[in-house]
Parts: structure tokens; sequence; C-alpha cells
């Protein structure tokens, strides 16, 4: 599951009771869908990184929303932000992949 802004724990139960086999689930940690609408991160870090990214999930700029894009880790998100010009983003991103 990519981006899901639903419980992750309540999203579990319903795939194991339709015999759906969870492989894994891909939430970028600075996307407001899967941390606060969803419930899965509300901690004071969750909650301040998902508002410093909300303009970009909002439509500040798609190409580097942290929830339109697929999550394939912070290195990776990282590299995105520099390619669409959000540097002081991917500078706020850096801090998180050591």
């Amino acid at each position: 599951m990519h981006g899901a802004g639903c419980s992750m724990a309540d999203a579990r139960i319903v795939c194991q009771q339709a015999l759906i086999q969870m492989v894994s689930s891909r939430n970028n940690p600075f996307d407001m869908a899967p941390n606060l609408a969803g419930g899965n991160d509300l901690s004071p870090s969750g909650l301040i990184r998902s508002l410093q990214f909300a303009g970009l999930v909002v439509g500040e700029n798609s190409l580097a929303s942290p929830h339109t894009l697929p999550y394939l880790g912070l290195e990776t998100y990282y590299h995105q932000l520099v390619m669409t010009g959000n540097h002081d983003r991917a500078r706020i991103v850096a801090k998180y992949r050591s």
C-alpha cells in the first residue's frame, strides 16, 4: 500500500479478513495523509514533518508531493525534491536520511 490515508492497523485487519496478503506498506514519513488523516503517526515529530510538507500535498508542487509520488525511501525522495527544485525541503529530508 502506498500513501494510504487510512489506519494501517485497520487496513491489515480488513485485508486479513478478505484473505488479501499485504506484503508491505510504503508511506512517506512526510506525507500528511497516512500520518495525520490515517492516524498512523500523531507524534509531535510526525505532526511537524507532515505540516512542513503540507503545501506539496495540497497543490504547491505535485511533482514533489510526498503523497502523490511512490515512496521508494528517503534517499529517493531527497533526489526527487532536488530534481524539482525544492532544495529547502530536500535539506529537511537529508536530516532524516542517515
